[in-house]
């Protein structure tokens, strides 16, 4: 039943004529914190002057990385801000692996949301401790459900919704990867491993165990090998090691094995960085099974087929661990479903402007790994871009890449290189057809269109457009006063277990040696949201070097 609290709503306008403000933000606090199966929160202003002056309602969704820079970089001064999440606080991904294995806890990589923006920000700040289920574009309102009673629904009305949902691990639809294999996207993941690992040693360390069953226990899979596949492989090889020191019994049974579907690991980083980390695991004993991929997952085992061959083998184990792969919530179908133009089942499809594609108005705007840039294109542009060249040639348009990379980030130099060998001989071919100039541009716009490649889902792409939209934000909105939203790829960096660190950069690669190391500690140092989190990494790392790992299991259910 729909109960509307009509006599807080008549409390919060009296204080807020008292007050001589908004009703905004006292109608919040005494709805959310009123216990009621279903709260319409509306905005209201006691008179035309309130309302002209009144502050622009923001609500982010989520608190991942694009909505804590975001708020980071938001001048709340301007805008009455509202953060929307089921999970109350940010946590620092790249260092799960470390927390697999023991390395840290999890106050390390974990900040409470809330009072990091009060510390770091002042101004109208809210966070809402519910998950958002709904949005609706027309009316400007988010439905949400309480994170601590699901009776509770609150909806939450809008100016401006920033969407910073992240994705959630994609299973591919292989059979028992739901049911049976451990995920690592949050803390709570990375602990319960950690635990698991902990309490198969210890049922391997019990009497009258089979020796089949203890290998199966102290085998662990690991699925992917990319970053965090291999990061969390190195981690957990170094774990399995100090384990087998504190259960010499079973220490002979012990196996770490990694697939992945490629023909490399770390298949976004450079030869060397892939080949020094191939070294690395093999010198742990890491068995690495490549061109492989996972085809079905049991309670005690996974199945392996060979990409090729098409030739399978079972292989028993006590835990697999997925990292591989990513899709979209069910929040953001619902969201693609009110907008024709969001034809991409994999990601929301936004502007140059982070703007999601479809609204006309502006007022929905999508960061990080829940959306793809989907910039103007050249070729649908083309008298304006004619205009801006001063002609209807390829050559006007090669002259002019700088001055267009303002409106179009496909031609500017983080996208389109002049000198890449392709291009060169497309640029060739173009010059000696015999088609008239105009269609030699059309045809030159289609292409460098067709070569756009969207930021990859990272953590440094993520905080990138998030600072990019609250400085938007700041300026009031204008977009046709700034620039088009151009990632900038810093380099890459991944730990390998223990002090090996591989790094990809646009100049140059590092494969391990002290100053990969330092670099890495330099960089993740400085990424870290607060000083308080340096402090607890720096003071994790030192008690583990002095005194070893906190190897005890927790009363947990580990059953999938």
């Amino acid at each position: 039943m729909e109960v509307m609290l009509r006599s807080s709503q008549l409390m919060a306008s009296s204080v807020c004529c008292m007050k001589g403000r908004s009703l905004n933000t006292y109608t919040y606090s005494l709805l959310y914190f009123t216990r009621a199966r279903y709260v319409s929160v509306r905005r209201t202003f006691s008179s035309t002057t309130e309302q002209r002056d009144h502050k622009q309602r923001i609500v982010v969704l989520g608190t991942g990385w694009s909505s804590l820079f975001f708020v980071k970089n938001l001048d709340l001064s301007k805008f009455d801000l509202q953060v929307v999440s089921p999970r109350n606080y940010f946590t620092f991904t790249p260092l799960l692996p470390k927390l697999v294995s023991g390395r840290i806890s999890t106050k390390t990589c974990t900040v409470p949301f809330s009072s990091f923006v009060q510390k770091h920000r002042k101004g109208s700040f809210n966070f809402v401790h519910a998950s958002c289920v709904n949005v609706d574009p027309h009316s400007k309102l988010v439905y949400c459900v309480s994170a601590s009673d699901p009776n509770t629904r609150v909806n939450l009305p809008y100016d401006r919704l920033v969407i910073a949902v992240g994705a959630e691990s994609n299973t591919f639809g292989i059979p028992g990867v739901a049911e049976h294999a451990y995920f690592m996207k949050e803390v709570e993941h990375a602990n319960i491993i950690y635990q698991k690992i902990i309490s198969n040693f210890e049922q391997a360390s019990l009497p009258g165990i089979s020796e089949e069953e203890k290998r199966r226990l102290l085998h662990l899979v690991i699925v992917g090998g990319g970053p965090t596949g291999v990061e969390t492989t190195g981690e957990i090889a170094i774990l399995l090691n100090k384990m087998a020191q504190s259960f010499p019994a079973v220490a002979s049974y012990v196996k770490v094995t990694i697939v992945e579907g490629g023909q490399r690991l770390l298949g976004t980083f450079s030869l060397g960085n892939s080949q020094y980390a191939d070294r690395v695991l093999s010198a742990k004993d890491v068995n690495i099974l490549l061109g492989k991929q996972v085809c079905a997952v049991g309670e005690n085992d996974c199945t392996v087929k060979d990409a090729t061959t098409g030739e399978t083998v079972t292989m028993p184990c006590g835990i697999v661990l997925w990292a591989s792969g990513l899709k979209q919530l069910e929040l953001v179908d619902k969201v693609r479903a009110h907008f024709k133009v969001q034809n991409n089942p994999r990601a929301l499809l936004v502007d140059q402007h982070l703007a999601l594609r479809g609204t006309g108005d502006h007022s929905i705007f999508a960061v990080g790994d829940c959306c793809k840039i989907l910039p103007d294109k050249l070729s649908e542009h083309f008298d304006e871009v004619s205009k801006a060249i001063g002609g209807t040639t390829p050559d006007a348009l090669l002259r002019n890449l700088k001055t267009l990379s303002w409106r179009f980030p496909q031609v500017s130099s983080n996208k389109l290189n002049p000198k890449d060998p392709a291009f060169v001989e497309f640029l060739n071919k173009l010059s000696i057809s015999e088609k008239p100039p105009k269609e030699q541009l059309l045809e030159l716009m289609d292409y460098i269109d067709s070569r756009y490649m969207p930021p990859f889902p990272t953590a440094q792409n993520a905080k990138q457009e998030s600072v990019y939209l609250a400085n938007l934000f700041n300026k009031g909105f204008n977009i046709q006063g700034t620039a088009a939203f151009n990632d900038v790829w810093k380099g890459s960096l991944a730990s390998i277990g223990g002090n090996h660190v591989v790094g990809n950069f646009p100049h140059f690669s590092l494969n391990g040696g002290i100053k990969a190391f330092v670099l890495w500690l330099g960089v993740y140092l400085t990424m870290f949201p607060s000083g308080k989190m340096r402090f607890c990494y720096l003071g994790d790392s030192l008690v583990q070097t002095l005194y070893g790992r906190h190897l005890i299991t927790k009363q947990h259910s580990f059953g999938k």
